[in-house]
């Protein structure tokens, strides 16, 4: 049964059983020569039992990705959608925000501020940040304030 430990069969099985211990290459060393050793000794211990093994754990395997891999990928998809269309939607809200402080600002020489923000000011107010409203040029519109 010596051929058995040398085997593919064998070699993928070891493989498979120590891949939890890949971090400590010391330990993964020892585990899968003690597990050869035992495979060696065992009368009952054949190819096919290992290949079956073998074809069980890695069933296992993508079970268990199937079961919290995909959902996971998945729940973090959806978190960074929502993230990247959360600020996204904000930036958009604040860019919105200032256009309509420029409106608010300039209104140019058309007249009085058509802003509904602009008739809700106090006149002071309103003279302060628009000049005068009746006013045919620009030295003529912010002469009250001199």
């Amino acid at each position: 049964m010596s051929d058995l430990s040398d085997s593919s069969s064998s070699k993928r099985f070891l493989d498979i059983v120590t891949r939890p211990l890949e971090a400590n290459d010391e330990l993964r060393h020892r585990a899968q020569n003690e597990l050869a050793h035992l495979i060696e000794a065992s009368p009952q211990a054949t190819d096919e039992m290992l290949e079956d093994a073998v074809a069980k754990l890695e069933l296992v395997e993508r079970k268990i990705w199937r079961k919290w891999g995909l959902p996971l990928v998945g729940a973090v998809a959806l978190v960074s959608l929502a993230v990247v269309v959360g600020t996204t939607g904000y930036r958009f809200l604040q860019f919105r925000g200032c256009i309509g402080m420029v409106s608010l600002v300039y209104t140019g020489d058309e007249g009085p501020p058509l802003n509904p923000l602009a008739k809700k000011l106090s006149p002071d107010v309103r003279l302060l940040m628009f000049g005068h409203a009746d006013a045919d040029n620009a030295a003529e519109k912010w002469q009250p304030l001199w």
